[in-house]
Order: structure tokens, then C-alpha cells, then sequence
């Protein structure tokens, strides 16, 4: 009865208990110390004690992204539609959060939009995403904003956003604003220009 009220389950909480716990222990030494192949043979054994599957692709995702293996978009794409079937869109939403600010590190700008269309299926879930990614952009990388691709991909986000101008989110604009007003007033133009 009082199973809904409880906190979701954390990664840690999805790690089987008992000896294979040393084994979790050997995995953060593999990856700490970069040996890759090592690390990812002893995953594959340990994956099959992970009994929730969206955790255990996510956490492959991890160990690619520890070793900066482009592989881990993947995974964590294939992750966030686990979640999503599962109905657990806050870990999908936050994975999502978490995939764009991985490709803002990589410098994969190009990559962002194309990202947010394969993993979400409803208009406003682009949308909400896009605000989120024009946030991280201005935010994690606010040197990069000049460069041709990060042009690009911020008249992307303007675009979509303007396109679809009725889905309202007062904290984006109020975040958009203080962090770049001039970004803040194309965007507002180009939803003028639509109107």
C-alpha cells in the first residue's frame, strides 16, 4: 500500500548485495586506473546481476563515457527509451539533461537536435528538451557560441522553440534572460516574425 510513497530507487540501490559486491569494487579500480577492456569484460559479467535493464544500459553508457567513447550516446539513448516504456520519465528526462550536456563537453553541437528527435516522441517533450539544451549550451559552453556549428545549432533551438511559442515555461524565459539577452531577444523577434 505504501510501496508508491517510497523514494525511487537510486543506481546504488539497483547494485546486487553480497560478494559480487567486491567485483563492483574491482570495476571502479579497472576505470580509475583507464584499463577499458577490463573494465568492460567485467561489466558484461556483472550486468546480468542488474536486474533493472534501463540502470544497467545506463551504466554502460557510464563506463563508455569514463573512457570517452563516443559509444556512449548509444547507450544512453537506448536507456532513455527503456525508461520511457517503463513509465519513469523523470530518470529519462534527467538522462536526457545528461546526454546533452555530454555532447556540449564533446563539442557535438550537430548532435543535440538529432539526439532530442530519437529519443522523445511528443511535440512539447522536443520543445521542453530544446529549452533545456539552449540553457546548457549558454551555460556550459559559452565560449563556444561564436563557432559556425554552435551558431547552428542555437538557430535550431530558436527555431523550434519559436515554432512552438504557445508551450510556456516561465522559468526558461527568466533563465534565458539573465544568462543572454541577446539570445533572449532573437528568440523573442522570431516568435514576433511568426505571430
Amino acid at each position: 500500500m505504501y510501496e508508491a510513497l517510497k523514494e525511487p530507487k537510486t543506481m546504488v540501490e539497483h547494485m546486487p548485495k553480497g560478494e559480487s559486491n567486491i567485483a563492483w569494487f574491482r570495476l571502479a579500480e579497472f576505470v580509475k586506473r583507464k584499463e577499458k577492456e577490463r573494465a568492460l569484460c567485467l561489466y558484461k559479467l556483472l550486468a546480468h546481476s542488474i536486474a533493472d535493464r534501463a540502470v544497467s544500459i545506463q551504466l554502460q553508457g557510464d563506463l563508455y563515457r569514463a573512457f570517452d567513447d563516443t559509444r556512449a550516446i548509444d547507450s544512453y539513448t537506448q536507456a532513455v527509451t527503456l525508461y520511457q516504456k517503463s513509465g519513469r520519465e523523470a530518470q529519462s528526462t534527467n538522462l536526457c539533461e545528461h546526454v546533452i550536456r555530454y555532447l556540449i563537453h564533446l563539442k557535438k553541437y550537430e548532435c543535440i537536435h538529432l539526439f532530442i528527435t530519437q529519443v522523445t516522441g511528443a511535440e512539447k517533450d522536443i520543445v521542453l528538451l530544446t529549452m533545456s539544451s539552449l540553457i546548457s549550451i549558454i551555460l556550459y559552453a559559452p565560449q563556444d557560441k561564436k563557432l559556425t556549428q554552435t551558431k547552428k545549432c542555437i538557430e535550431t533551438c530558436i527555431d523550434i522553440i519559436a515554432a512552438n511559442h504557445m508551450i510556456s515555461n516561465e522559468s526558461f524565459w527568466a533563465r534565458l534572460r539573465i544568462l543572454d539577452e541577446q539570445i533572449y531577444q532573437n528568440l523573442q523577434q522570431k516568435i514576433l516574425d511568426i505571430v
